[in-house]
């Protein structure tokens, strides 16, 4: 099981079914940030077997030399559409330590060919989605910030 914010107001958390989709329909792009604290890796994009939409997981790596306490992500799609979120993390994340989007438990089962048809995920590239680190508060209450890198790449889609 993986965590995921599932986007849903459920009253009573219940697991959905997903499946991961392929990058030649949806592609995960992390933005090159190298004086960023935190590297995003290992992104998932899911579609939820239901229809109806969809989610994604991904972990970030504390790469600088001070613990973090939150975070702020954004994402851009090449539809135009886009969202930034700050995330805190329950505990300090430490250099070297990796932390994990965490939210609704969900269910990832195998994408079968009458999955591919049901949830249309044919033909060609659909979406490019752009993960990129926003902001970061240290724990010292330190920021490190790239909100204008963030406003510029949307200004230029």
């Amino acid at each position: 099981m993986v965590g995921v914010p599932s986007g849903q107001g459920t009253q009573e958390p219940s697991i959905q079914r997903v499946v991961i989709v392929p990058p030649d329909i949806v592609l995960p792009l992390i933005a090159y940030q190298p004086d960023s604290p935190l590297q995003i890796e290992d992104i998932k994009i899911f579609q939820f077997v239901s229809g109806g939409g969809g989610s994604q997981s991904y972990r970030v790596r504390n790469t600088g030399k001070k613990p973090i306490r939150s975070y702020t992500i954004g994402t851009w799609n090449s539809g135009g559409t886009g969202w930034d979120v700050e995330l805190p993390f329950k505990e300090n994340l430490l250099p070297g330590q990796v932390g994990t989007l965490t939210g609704n438990e969900v269910q990832v089962v195998e994408l079968t060919e009458d999955l591919r048809n049901q949830l249309k995920l044919r033909g060609e590239m659909k979406v490019i989605m752009v993960f990129m680190i926003v902001r970061v508060e240290y724990a010292d209450g330190s920021i490190y910030n790239s909100e204008s890198l963030y406003k510029s790449f949307k200004n230029a889609f």
